[in-house]
């Protein structure tokens, strides 16, 4: 004690690693006044461990904005590596649901590796499991109800369902609906309304379009001999859906015209739709199909098979054709002469009865034979002309 000698010195171990027994090669250096006073043995190997080093995961969170999915990326602090090793550490969590809340539970799953990871021992207290919040989606999504268009069927019609823009990784609204309804022709909204927990909402409305249902007006077609009246001119409409009719569905009247006239001459006329009627709330709309007045030409004078009939008859044919007055027609003729339009043909000669002061022509049995009118046989004049 008092001599002044120093002594220091260092170990280099075989490898940087953990182990236990690794060879360390020494280097010792001595000095001071009094070291030659001393002979030192000095070894230049020995034996050591190396234990691993510690590491502390702290302030591990899993909290995320909400995305749809069920899973989460780790964070937290560890402290103590050494710079230059090759450690690499992931962490990864799967929430209870994916839907947005507090206090859910995490399941944690993490992977070390990396050629130093065997020089550390890593504590982590919540390796299992933890707990962390979903928070609501920071993005709106955009509720469009959808539109359509229908045509009038006397019935409700509806209208459901809507698109959603700004969804996340392929979700779906639950909370959510859209509908719209309506009868008579016309525009109704459809309306998108509801929630969800998971987004901010904002809606955009539908329109369901009722379109007019097409009633078709035909004219039917009609004839008539040339230099009469006009017949009625008559027609039928068809597209009434369910229970309408013209009478519940509508207001008004059809009117049928033709280009034909009085003086109109042997030939085909259109008979077209003047005015259609009116329907109520809109519910139709009209289209109409044409026919034709058919003129035919004026009865020739009648004959028989042996030649001009007796003046009497003629005279008594003229004055049918003119004045077609079915009244003053005894026998099975119900309608004036001039309106059937059918040529007259006889096959037998015979006498027409006739009264002056009446004015009276009487045609017993007269019947409708092969489109012409056949007058009886063996008739006998009562007063002639």
């Amino acid at each position: 004690v008092g001599d002044n000698v120093t002594a220091s010195g260092t170990g280099v171990f075989d490898s940087k690693d953990v182990g236990t027994g690794k060879t360390v090669t020494l280097s010792s250096t001595y000095g001071g006044t009094d070291l030659g006073n001393y002979t030192i043995t000095n070894p230049t190997t020995t034996t050591a461990n190396i234990t691993p080093k510690t590491i502390t995961i702290t302030g591990l969170t899993a909290n995320k904005e909400y995305d749809a999915l069920l899973t989460t990326t780790l964070t937290g602090t560890a402290a103590g590596w050494i710079v230059g090793d090759n450690v690499t550490a992931s962490g990864t969590g799967v929430f209870d649901s994916k839907d947005v809340g507090t206090g859910k539970t995490v399941t944690l799953t993490s992977t070390y590796g990396g050629t130093d990871l065997g020089n550390y021992t890593i504590t982590n207290p919540t390796k299992t499991k933890t707990t962390a919040d979903i928070n609501r989606a920071s993005t709106t999504v955009t509720v469009l109800a959808n539109s359509g268009t229908v045509t009038y069927n006397a019935l409700e019609q509806s209208l459901t369902g809507f698109t959603a823009t700004g969804l996340l990784n392929n979700d779906v609204l639950t909370g959510v609906s859209a509908t719209g309804s309506g009868t008579s022709a016309g525009s109704y909204s459809v309306l998108a309304s509801g929630s969800d927990m998971n987004y901010n909402l904002t809606f955009t409305d539908g329109t369901l379009t009722i379109t007019p249902a097409l009633l078709t007006v035909h004219a039917n077609p009609a004839s008539k001999i040339a230099g009469t009246l006009n017949p009625e001119l008559t027609g039928w409409i068809d597209g009434f859906a369910g229970t309408d009719n013209l009478a519940n569905a509508t207001t008004g009247s059809v009117e049928y015209v033709t280009t034909a006239t009085t003086a109109s001459l042997e030939g085909e006329y259109n008979i077209t739709v003047e005015a259609f009627p009116v329907t109520l709330y809109g519910n139709y709309t009209f289209n109409d199909v044409d026919a034709f007045l058919t003129v035919t030409a004026s009865l020739p004078p009648p004959f028989d098979n042996f030649g001009l009939l007796p003046r009497m008859a003629f005279n008594t044919i003229s004055y049918l054709q003119s004045e077609a007055f079915s009244s003053r027609i005894e026998g099975q003729l119900d309608s004036p002469f001039l309106a059937l339009g059918m040529y007259m043909s006889f096959d037998e000669p015979f006498w027409l009865l006739y009264n002056k002061s009446s004015r009276r022509y009487q045609m017993p049995s007269l019947k409708i034979i092969n489109g012409g009118i056949r007058l009886p046989v063996n008739i006998f004049c009562i007063t002639k002309i």
